[in-house]
């Protein structure tokens, strides 16, 4: 996976009640405890760009889950509708990714539910990533030469205001009326995403 450069990276998941888990990222060791449902979270401090993979390390009482091969650099999130989650197959157009093996850029698809998982870029892994999510990497890559880490959260045929945030909802008349509040918890969720699952 990719994090983010030079911003606090949230880290979280579950453990036993009062269980105490430690969080290792280069020279960083967080702790945290699980509260009464046996949720933990902590913040890695911001770090600065480094092209060199290292592993993060998440230690428990009962067991440990070790991510090698992080980077830290850029982190993009690419969310939308259709025409951000179609994929060069669905495109029939797959034949067009050629050499498209690069291990400074890493590709997430959010699922619908569940857990999903990162990927180096591939021929293989790149025909089946959002057509629009790549391309981007991929000139984001060409023209920063660091790593690139892009998420794609996307859902065909769901609402725009969906997308947007509740701010800009309310800016717009008539546009207030259509909010769900369950469409407010969507999107306030997607501020604190993390690639850390």
């Amino acid at each position: 996976m990719v994090v983010q450069r030079d911003a606090p990276v949230p880290v979280w998941g579950q453990a036993m009640p009062g269980e105490c888990v430690t969080v290792t990222f280069k020279t960083q060791d967080k702790t945290a405890v699980g509260d009464a449902a046996g949720q933990w979270k902590i913040y890695l401090d911001p770090m600065p760009a480094s092209k060199e993979p290292s592993s993060l390390l998440i230690l428990a009482n009962l067991g440990q889950k070790e991510f090698n091969n992080v980077l830290v650099e850029q982190v993009w999130l690419c969310s939308g509708q259709s025409n951000m989650q179609t994929s060069w197959n669905a495109l029939e157009t797959a034949e067009n990714i050629q050499n498209a093996d690069n291990p400074q850029i890493r590709l997430f698809t959010a699922p619908r539910s569940g857990v999903g998982r990162w990927a180096s870029c591939t021929t293989e892994e790149a025909g089946s990533f959002s057509a629009t999510g790549y391309y981007f990497g991929v000139n984001l890559w060409k023209q920063l030469q660091v790593p690139v880490g892009i998420i794609v959260a996307a859902e065909g045929s769901s609402s725009i205001e969906t997308w947007m945030p509740p701010e800009s909802v309310l800016a717009v008349m008539g546009l207030s009326t259509k909010m769900d509040p369950s469409w407010w918890m969507k999107w306030k969720g997607f501020n604190d995403f993390s690639p850390v699952f």
